[in-house]
């Protein structure tokens, strides 16, 4: 199973067991989730791991720069690890860690501000990370991804 379609499993079977407590993840996802079994919750992975994913509208080449600039080298003053670390150099994601190239970037903005918010989301890494962020940082790095290089 690749790395986006390990992701997909334990985020449905997270849903499934109500361990994502987030709104959104119990408004939309505990009900629909509930009743799925083992080789249904891994059909859907590999249906959707398989989706050829395509780059979204460009965002300003400053804001570009900035994104990349954040994804591979982090932001060392604020001591924030680079993107790459975790999400790989494609941004295809690792095994516990989603695909980013080519999510929205309104999505992705709104996911950092949502770990941020640690009552929404359990304790993770990207907690700590969001932390560390500023809008305009979410911003750039996500309008980076938005438009994932793909000479990568």
């Amino acid at each position: 199973m690749s790395p986006t379609g390990c992701y997909i499993i334990s985020q449905m079977e997270g849903f499934r067991n109500q361990r994502r407590s987030d709104p959104t993840g119990f408004e939309y996802m505990w009900g629909l989730s509930r009743h799925l079994s083992d080789d249904q919750i891994k059909g859907l992975a590999d249906y959707f791991s398989k989706q050829v994913a395509r780059p979204n509208a460009p965002v300003d080449t400053k804001l570009m720069a900035a994104g990349k600039e954040i994804y591979e080298k982090g932001l060392p003053a604020k001591e924030a690890p680079p993107c790459i670390a975790c999400h790989g150099a494609k941004a295809e994601g690792l095994a516990a860690f989603p695909r980013l190239a080519y999510q929205h970037q309104d999505y992705m903005v709104k996911q950092l501000q949502v770990f941020k918010r640690t009552d929404e989301r359990p304790n993770t890494p990207m907690t700590q990370i969001s932390h560390l962020m500023s809008l305009e940082e979410m911003e750039a790095v996500s309008g980076y991804l938005q438009t994932f290089p793909s000479d990568k």
